[in-house]
């Protein structure tokens, strides 16, 4: 098996079962270019964005198609912003491109759709473990940053602290259940526009 460093051209002999022999020429081309592709965008949808993609794609490219998976297409590099419906639902994106050898490369993103980024933080939970309100956690935070979300006995003790929005509170300190009661909760985050955020309310622990 031939594997060369560099653009090789070869003598090539076939021969079938009869004993009959042809010869012909083989050029080997490597390409100098590494051809990779890459794309930029947010992951979340809210309604109302407009989500825009960017191509970082390595190589020397020619040509572009980006297939949005909301029924539109681009074969611009840095396609136009696009819209997805609040459907609760995920959207492949597909990006496929072509370089000056005629070498294609493909890559997906997938864009979740939600129904709403409102964030709250209910007034009830029922860590009783039948999957419905079972943790306290601001919901929707899909898009803050720098957030903070803490919580409180009646006492002012600490029981929970999460820097990350997914990560819930199930109604335990250090595995053993508390009681039920209320709780004093404080969200301090940014939003999508840059602005500083606090919130605070309570929440009752219904077991």
């Amino acid at each position: 098996m031939a594997s060369p460093s560099k653009t090789t051209k070869y003598k090539v002999k076939v021969s079938d079962g009869n004993g009959c022999s042809a010869y012909g020429d083989l050029t080997i081309t490597l390409r100098n270019s590494i051809l990779k592709a890459i794309i930029e965008g947010a992951d979340i949808a809210c309604p109302g964005d407009v989500v825009l993609f960017k191509d970082t794609s390595l190589g020397k490219i020619t040509s572009w198609y980006w297939n949005f998976g909301n029924g539109n297409t681009s074969t611009l590099k840095n396609p136009p912003a696009q819209r997805y419906p609040p459907s609760n639902s995920f959207f492949p994106v597909n990006l496929t491109i072509t370089d000056t050898s005629g070498c294609e490369q493909n890559t997906k993103k997938i864009i979740h759709s939600v129904n709403n980024c409102f964030i709250a933080v209910p007034n009830a939970f029922t860590p009783n473990g039948d999957g419905l309100n079972d943790f306290l956690y601001p919901l929707n935070a899909y898009k803050a940053t720098n957030l903070e979300f803490k919580v409180f006995d009646r006492w002012g003790r600490m029981v929970f602290k999460t820097s990350e929005w997914t990560k819930k509170w199930d109604g335990t300190v250090a595995g053993v259940p508390q009681p039920t009661g209320v709780y004093v909760w404080m969200l301090r985050y940014t939003d999508a526009d840059q602005k500083q955020v606090f919130l605070k309310g309570i929440s009752t622990l219904i077991r």
